[in-house]
């Protein structure tokens, strides 16, 4: 082999090896991307179910408290 070819061929492996490396930073960009994205799914949906609980809870409060009679309803049985 002459000293071109095996120029060449280094070359041709140092050019593989950018291809590669430039493949390689383009699926982490799609990957953080897709992270990002569902990220921010997860945080809309953390603040949906917040929001609700938060509905609730004032709906409940609504009742106020209750009443010692009403906490009798069901009086818890002793096992004596």
């Amino acid at each position: 082999m002459s000293s071109l070819q095996v120029d060449y061929l280094v070359q041709k492996e140092k050019y593989q090896d950018l291809i590669r490396a430039a493949e390689q930073d383009r699926l982490l960009q799609v990957v953080k991307q897709q992270n990002t994205s569902h990220g921010g799914l997860h945080r809309n949906l953390a603040a949906w179910i917040g929001l609700q609980l938060v509905k609730w809870g004032s709906k409940l409060q609504q009742y106020g408290s209750v009443s010692t009679t009403q906490t009798n309803i069901y009086p818890i049985k002793s096992s004596r």
